[in-house]
């Protein structure tokens, strides 16, 4: 009898851990992917529309040049433009020289930038925006977000054990009620002490059985 009564046991707590480990692992999946989502599509979008305006307002930019060379040129903080003569190509930073037309993403020790370049016959147009505070804040977003993916999964580990001790607990009381009548040596109705679900139906075909 008694090896008979440890073999619940031992399922019933591997059956419990199954369902905490279930739970802990579906929360911080589901946050993990989320989290990455919202990273992947800042970045994404953050980086088209910096690329698209860049690439716009150089246009603009050469255009403006055309009409009127003696334009004072971009008058924006994060921004800077250059208008490079042939004569004055030697001068271009090395970075950039080798690049064709574009919009690209470079970096100078601590700083980070987005490079837009259009290379006409005699002149050599350059935008260049600062991005460091966007990269900055994009970190401080994945960090944020692992801060996040942290929580929740902690939320999810005490929902599974809360959830595995509900759904358990019919079944610890069916073993329990088995374990005394086996003691006591004649079978009681066990269907009156469960509801009508999975384990009231396993309540019911032992009542069947005795």
């Amino acid at each position: 009898m008694a090896t008979a009564s440890s073999t619940p046991k031992r399922h019933r707590k591997r059956l419990r851990s199954r369902i905490i480990i279930s739970f802990a692992l579906f929360g911080t999946a589901l946050t993990a992917l989320f989290a990455a989502a919202a990273i992947f599509l800042r970045g994404y979008l953050e980086d088209s529309l910096i690329g698209d305006t860049l690439a716009r307002e150089l246009d603009n930019y050469a255009d403006l040049y055309y009409r009127d060379p003696t334009s004072p040129g971009v008058p924006f903080s994060k921004i800077r433009g250059w208008t490079i003569k042939r004569e004055r190509f030697g001068n271009v930073p090395f970075a950039w020289q080798s690049l064709p037309n574009g919009v690209y993403r470079l970096v100078e020790g601590a700083q980070s930038y987005k490079l837009a370049v259009r290379k006409d016959q005699d002149t050599w147009f350059f935008m260049r925006y600062d991005v460091s505070q966007e990269e900055h804040s994009r970190q401080l977003l994945m960090w944020t977000l692992v801060a996040v993916v942290l929580v929740f999964s902690g939320l999810a580990l005490v929902l599974g054990f809360w959830s595995a001790d509900r759904v358990m607990a019919p079944v610890a009381e069916l073993a329990q009620r088995l374990e005394g009548i086996s003691r006591r040596g004649r079978h009681e109705p066990l269907l009156p002490h469960f509801a009508d679900d999975e384990v009231g139906q396993l309540a019911a075909a032992l009542d069947d059985y005795a």
